[in-house]
């Protein structure tokens, strides 16, 4: 079905919060270029309402790994409930709302 979220949000390195400066949703994180126009990486943490934490690690174009049509770059399909504490390390991203969106139980996730 479609997302039906259609905003992206940049996120800065720094903390945030699902509520207050990113929608709940299911987003794809990408790498933001970087001054001089070459892209980097970044590292994001996701510390879920339940204690819970993921950790990401997001190559940008210039270092993903490219199989025919297929990159590394960015990482997809990102479930982010209400109550996720977001911290982005290192490297600024874009979340943005996901293609492959799907029906998800926001309360239940992460699963225990």
């Amino acid at each position: 079905s479609a997302n039906p979220l259609t905003e992206a949000v940049v996120l800065p390195v720094g903390n945030y919060t699902s509520d207050a400066d990113v929608p709940e949703g299911i987003y794809d994180i990408s790498v933001e270029d970087e001054a001089d126009g070459i892209s980097g990486y970044a590292n994001v943490i996701l510390e879920f309402p339940n204690g819970d934490t993921e950790y990401y690690w997001a190559d940008g174009p210039q270092g993903s790994a490219t199989d025919g049509n297929v990159s590394s770059a960015g990482v997809k399909n990102v479930i982010i409930p209400s109550g996720t504490k977001i911290t982005v390390e290192y490297g600024d991203i874009t979340l943005t709302p996901s293609e492959g969106y799907f029906e998800v139980d926001y309360s239940d996730y992460p699963r225990e």
